[in-house]
Parts: C-alpha cells; sequence; structure tokens
C-alpha cells in the first residue's frame, strides 16, 4: 500500500543525498592532493564539515536558512527588539 512507499522513499532520497555528499566531498577534497598520512585526511574531512559544510548548508528546520544565516537572523532580531 501507500503507507509502505512513503518511509521507502524517504529512505532512498537520504541515500541518495548521503552518496551525493560523499561523491562530492572525494571529487573535491579527496581526490585533488596526494594525502602524506590518513591523520591529515581525517583532520581535513574534519575540518571541511564543522567548518564549511554544517556551517553552511541549509536546513529545512531552519526555513532553509543556513545555521549560520539564522543564527545571524536571530541574532539581528534580538538586538532589535532589546
Amino acid at each position: 500500500g501507500t503507507s509502505s512507499a512513503g518511509p521507502r522513499s524517504c529512505a532512498h532520497q537520504l541515500r541518495n543525498a548521503g552518496e551525493s555528499f560523499f561523491a562530492t566531498l572525494k571529487e573535491e577534497m579527496i581526490y585533488r592532493r596526494a594525502w602524506p598520512t590518513r591523520h591529515e585526511l581525517e583532520m581535513e574531512v574534519f575540518s571541511f564539515i564543522e567548518g564549511f559544510y554544517n556551517p553552511l548548508r541549509r536546513h529545512s528546520r531552519l526555513g532553509n536558512l543556513s545555521p549560520a544565516a539564522y543564527e545571524h537572523q536571530l541574532t539581528t532580531q534580538t538586538e532589535v527588539s532589546g
């Protein structure tokens, strides 16, 4: 029935999003240079995710704003009303 199509569709979308993220990460970061050590690569991936991807990625729960833009909006509203 249609009740089981929803979760499968959602899981499919999540899998595609994950695959897209990792494909981009590999193409933009991992394959562009040689990494002397695994640790150096791990640190660079961590820096990319925490320093660029997470703060700038738009979230539907934040009105399609990035966390940085959402925080800026809240800070601006608080300063204006305070």
